[in-house]
């Protein structure tokens, strides 16, 4: 039976937790690092996880929490809106500058690659399903490549991990990693990792958070999320049922990030644990050095009589004393309407009939910078009956709550499928959407869609074009062609210039590859004052 999503639920105390002990987690030496690979252990066949039961979707919302007067785009019933606002300047003739390097490459140990990474200034972190990789930002590899699951040994993590995410932290130049371990097992963990400097190839500091059977119910955790604020680190999970894989709930973890970063690493920690509130409560990477709260943003429903809606939360308060609080901020309104999940594996691509899968409607990446939130995802048309895929993002004003953006890019001919989006801002309010692209007459491939101010490039631009079939054998289990089931766009810590990182088909067939690029956005355009004759 489906979860319920009831939104006038109540939200939990934050239970304080203590990460008393911490590991050093650096499975990089610079004495190997003349070497061109050291691997920990041998290349093992890591099977997916268990089938899981998809995410709610809410098919109510209480009136009284909507934050927005008018949903974007008008009220309802109002003729639908352009997916994108007219330019108020010249369209760029061609896509801006940029180059690109080949990241991480299967091994033949699992699928989806979980395309995850971060850049720092000297560094390149690209943690995948299978290895971790870390390169210079020229793209040569400057550390050996140590499994995910040696990562991690550190810990006593005997199992198999997933799901890695990376982000890099601009104002205490860290990397902040996290990933799974152990699905459907007693033993279930979020593991948490941080660098010492901004140096990923020397120490890090690691905790391992296991499943609080009393707490959280019998569950695993799944798919985290994470953001971070001037003081917080926030990382949420999906729980799922063990021995069925029911969903099951969200936990919110707010760690203290001096607790963590600084000596002696006993990071100080609140959990949230959320029941009847949905799935991928994303928390906001806030670029704002003196922002201290934390954003975090759902998808609530795709369709409410004809609107949309996402749903709002923050967590203030001090997490080392104890007192932080997580509030439902309450739900914002978008005309434009789109359903959850398609009818099953829906992207084509050339030279096969075999389909590739989009994911579905979660948000991937949310964003908060200059008072506004900024958050993507992959979205299924037409509603009603959804034969494509494709990618929407939002820009939204905290101070009054009003969405003033809500695009879309999307083929409305069915041609080109989108899915597996990030997002990024820059200082110039610049916004760049790495997604991945399909269609019938090119291989799976990655791009990136960037918007400068109101100008919108003439569409997305490919830098890791497919190179052959791809198609993943019975034996990893399941039976959707799996891709994604993420990616991650960051900008550049000069704050001006964009970084993604996309999975595509690689060669030979069957296998897949991921690409990095660096974008060199045209610089905003400069509207002259007018001047009066004297």
């Amino acid at each position: 039976m489906p979860a319920v999503m009831d939104p006038k639920a109540s939200l939990p105390a934050g239970e304080p937790l203590t990460l008393s002990v911490a590991r050093s987690n650096a499975p990089f030496s610079r004495a190997a690092l003349g070497l061109p690979e050291v691997r920990q252990e041998p290349d093992v066949l890591k099977p997916l996880r268990p089938k899981k039961e998809p995410p709610p979707v809410a098919d109510q919302v209480d009136q009284a929490q909507i934050l927005n007067d008018h949903p974007a785009g008008g009220p309802p019933g109002a003729p639908p809106p352009p997916t994108a606002p007219p330019p108020v300047a010249p369209l760029p003739h061609a896509p801006p500058p940029f180059a690109s390097f080949r990241g991480g490459v299967d091994n033949g140990t699992t699928i989806p690659p979980d395309t995850a990474g971060a850049v720092g200034p000297a560094h390149v972190f690209n943690p995948l399903n299978n290895n971790v990789w870390i390169f210079d930002r020229a793209g040569n590899q400057v550390a050996p490549v140590v499994s995910l699951n040696a990562f991690w040994r550190g810990l006593g993590i005997q199992g198999n991990t997933f799901d890695p995410r990376a982000i890099f932290d601009p104002y205490a130049r860290r990397y902040i990693f996290v990933t799974m371990a152990d699905a459907d097992s007693p033993t279930s963990s979020l593991l948490v990792a941080a660098s010492l400097t901004d140096d990923p190839t020397q120490g890090w500091v690691s905790h391992a958070i296991r499943v609080d059977d009393a707490a959280q119910g019998v569950v695993w955790f799944d798919f985290p999320s994470v953001g971070f604020t001037s003081d917080k680190i926030t990382i949420q999970v999906n729980l799922f049922t063990r021995n069925g894989s029911q969903f099951a709930g969200s936990t919110v973890y707010a760690i203290d990030k001096n607790s963590l970063y600084n000596s002696p690493h006993q990071a100080l920690v609140q959990r949230f644990t959320l029941a009847n509130q949905g799935a991928t409560h994303v928390p906001a990477v806030t670029y704002d050095p003196n922002f201290a709260d934390q954003f975090l943003l759902a998808r609530w429903s795709g369709n409410i009589q004809n609107q949309g809606y996402l749903v709002c939360y923050r967590l203030s308060g001090n997490v080392a004393t104890g007192n932080a609080t997580l509030a439902r901020v309450g739900f914002i309104s978008t005309a434009q309407n789109w359903a959850s999940f398609p009818p099953g594996d829906i992207a084509p691509q050339v030279g096969t009939n075999d389909r590739l899968s989009v994911g579905d409607d979660r948000l991937l990446t949310v964003c908060y910078r200059g008072g506004k939130l900024y958050a993507c995802h992959a979205i299924m048309l037409p509603t009603a009956n959804p034969t494509r895929s494709a990618v929407q993002w939002f820009e939204i004003d905290t101070s009054t709550w009003n969405v003033l953006t809500v695009d879309r890019i999307d083929d409305a001919s069915g041609n080109a499928f989108y899915s597996a989006p990030s997002l990024a801002v820059n200082s110039e309010g610049q916004v760049m959407i790495g997604h991945a692209q399909f269609a019938s007459t090119i291989h799976g491939s990655g791009a990136f869609t960037l918007r400068a101010g109101s100008a919108a490039a003439p569409g997305p631009t490919i830098f890791a074009p497919g190179l052959n079939t791809y198609k993943k054998p019975a034996v990893f289990g399941g039976t959707s062609n799996r891709w994604g089931d993420y990616s991650h766009t960051q900008v550049d810590p000069n704050d001006q210039d964009f970084w993604t990182v996309q999975q595509f088909a690689d060669d030979p067939a069957d296998t897949w590859g991921t690409m990095w690029t660096t974008v060199t956005p045209q610089p905003a355009a400069v509207v002259p004052a007018p001047t009066t004759d004297v």
